[in-house]
């Protein structure tokens, strides 16, 4: 395992920081759009005992997008007590794995493209470990 402690972030927002110091949500970003930083950052993450969920990344633009589109599919939703972000997590994973499943699909959503889900049209970036959800129309 890498020693974190003693190493220096040498890129972005918080170049000339140290490991340790740098935010959970910066971490995961790293690990899903820097190649050369990934390790690191996973080891640092291990380090602090955060547990990488490995499905779908979801942009804070998608969630505000899908609250003014889709807040009543939503409040249709069957676990009431699921808020806007985890029901639109599992609809972009629902979408996302259904796209990877369809030979037509496929294609165009590891380019980046637009794939529709029970009436939703779902904007990934398909990200080096997990996509992320740009937006929704």
């Amino acid at each position: 395992m890498i020693d974190t402690h003693h190493l220096i972030i040498e890129f972005g927002k918080y170049k000339g920081e140290h490991w340790t110091r740098i935010p959970i949500s910066y971490l995961r970003w790293i690990t899903n759009n820097v190649p050369e930083y990934i390790e690191i950052a996973e080891a640092e993450l291990e380090r602090r005992g955060t547990i990488l969920e490995r499905k779908v990344e979801i942009s804070a633009h998608a969630i505000d997008s899908a609250s003014l589109r889709h807040l009543k599919k939503w409040e249709k939703r069957p676990n009431k007590k699921q808020g806007l972000h985890a029901w639109l997590h599992d609809q972009a994973w629902k979408a996302w794995k259904s796209g990877l499943k369809d030979p037509t699909q496929k294609e165009k959503i590891l380019r980046g493209g637009k794939i529709k889900h029970n009436g939703i049209s779902f904007a990934f970036e398909p990200g080096l470990q997990v996509p992320t959800l740009l937006t929704v129309t």
